[in-house]
């Protein structure tokens, strides 16, 4: 809710959940949820910049940097105005973590750094998009990080309307929906390629394109590995296997970038079984899984799974009312009902003939993700039998799924089209057909603009299973990110 500190509560309890220090040593850094002490936000105000420190290089301009010395930092429930820039639409989450909380890899800066223990960070993001991290001291002292830069500020007063007009006499920037307007904008596109694994299995191997659009040129680069953003930061998934006593199991590691990767084998997967998992959807709180266990794989995965982000090697999946309400029970139950009467006696005997409301995923369709469930069999390895649902997915599941141009007129001119995307800003278009990623202008009447201005090659069978956009700035946040992990990930 707008003007309320957003907490995240984990579904139907309240978790624990350890982020990434430096050196990402166990139970060290836990990280701890806990609501607001009342309805204000603690940090609202009028802050100053007393002094700063460069964490990360190349991500603010060097020459404007001793700028930032006495400039005010202005925050209210739900907007922001910081250097010069105006946010309107702003959520905060609030986290309490311990000292060797890492706050920058590049400069290997801990909390402890900052002489205290633990300490509340409340971070801003406006859609999707962080802003800055507020390190709060105390009612009066704190440090923001912002953009790279690491500033002590201290609270000089309260804040007025005003101060979200304009500020310090310089010129004002209304919000991050100005940016949006921006010709700058990128996406992050995740995909799951089919291969055959040593076993003569069907497996998938798992990549990100970085797509952006600057300056009237379209650059694309690839990472054998997914990277994704959250409001906390960007991420990182890595697919893992054990294999032992003859067992193969599969799961993914899911971290903060930078973070020591690790096989941390969740406890889950102890057992005389084989497990596969393969990934349909990944969004800022969620992995939606496929699985299969048992000990007859052949390429079809029984059951579907949404696992929170922040306690996935748990490999337990949520239920649908956790996302929305018990009110979409009935919705569900009914297309699952659907699908059912649509069995014959004989399969109806192999399923399982009750509803189950963890039992659905997000997949692509027609230009748009939707939400699909799953009838189940009684064993692995009998058949399964997918449905679709009327329930679109909530801000909970998909922050941006929007297409500027009509999938009915993409699809007249383009009979073969697979998918497709469109930027938030409106002028970009990624279009996928079989094999091939194309990226076309969007004009001023909502239609493609005349033929492709990039094409790239895609791998047979490729899926999409991440979307994530930026616009602005973040376009050069984002691939310092990509370049910065990649050539780190390339030197190991």
């Amino acid at each position: 809710m707008r003007g309320k500190i957003v907490i995240i509560l984990a579904i139907l309890a309240i978790f624990i959940l350890a982020l990434a220090g430096c050196e990402r040593v166990p139970g060290t850094n836990m990280l701890k949820i806990k609501p607001p002490v009342n309805d204000d936000l603690s940090i609202a105000g009028e802050w100053k910049v007393e002094t700063y420190k460069v964490l990360e290089n190349n991500m603010y301009p060097k020459g404007d940097i001793n700028k930032l010395i006495n400039k005010k930092i202005y925050i209210s429930d739900s907007m922001v105005n910081i250097d010069s820039q105006i946010f309107k639409n702003v959520n905060y989450k609030l986290k309490v973590v311990e000292g060797n909380y890492c706050i920058s890899y590049q400069s290997k800066y801990n909390v402890s750094n900052l002489g205290v223990n633990n300490v509340n960070v409340i971070t801003a993001a406006d859609k999707n998009n962080v802003i800055f991290d507020f390190f709060s001291i105390d009612s009066t002292e704190g440090y923001v990080y912002y953009r790279g830069i690491l500033l002590k500020v201290k609270k000089i007063g309260d804040i007025k309307d005003q101060d979200f007009i304009a500020s310090d006499g310089e010129a004002n920037i209304n919000s991050l929906s100005v940016n949006e307007d921006s010709s700058e904008t990128g996406v992050l596109m995740g995909l799951k390629v089919p291969i055959k694994t040593d076993s003569g299995k069907t497996g998938y191997k798992y990549m990100t394109l970085w797509i952006n659009y600057k300056d009237n040129k379209v650059n694309i680069h690839e990472a054998p590995y997914i990277l994704f953003p959250r409001m906390t930061g960007m991420w990182t998934v890595f697919p893992r296997y054990t294999y032992e006593n003859g067992f193969y199991k599969q799961f993914f590691d899911v971290n903060p970038l930078n973070g020591k990767q690790k096989d941390n084998v969740p406890k889950t997967l102890d057992g005389n079984y084989n497990l596969y998992q393969s990934i349909n959807y990944i969004g800022n709180d969620y992995i939606g899984l496929e699985t299969y266990k048992g000990n007859d794989f052949k390429g079809e995965y029984p059951y579907y799974k949404m696992v929170p982000i922040d306690i996935f090697s748990s490999n337990k999946g949520v239920a649908l009312e956790d996302i929305y309400n018990n009110q979409i029970n009935p919705v569900f139950s009914a297309s699952f009902q659907s699908e059912l009467n649509n069995l014959n006696p004989n399969q109806k005997k192999l399923v399982d003939n009750n509803v189950n409301y963890k039992n659905f995923t997000l997949l692509r369709q027609q230009g748009k993700w939707i939400i699909q469930g799953k009838i189940s069999p009684v064993n692995d390895n009998y058949p399964s039998y997918n449905f679709d649902t009327n329930i679109k997915p909530n801000a909970n599941l998909v922050k941006y799924d929007t297409l500027y141009v009509p999938w009915r007129l993409l699809r007249a001119d383009m009979p073969t089209i697979e998918d497709a995307y469109t930027s938030p800003n409106g002028k970009l278009a990624i279009i996928l057909i079989k094999g091939e990623l194309l990226v076309y202008k969007i004009n001023n009447n909502n239609k493609l603009e005349g033929s492709p201005i990039f094409r790239y090659d895609l791998n047979e069978g490729a899926k999409v299973i991440m979307a994530e956009w930026c616009s602005g700035d973040y376009v050069t946040y984002w691939n310092t990110s990509f370049e910065e992990y990649k050539k780190k990930v390339e030197e190991e």
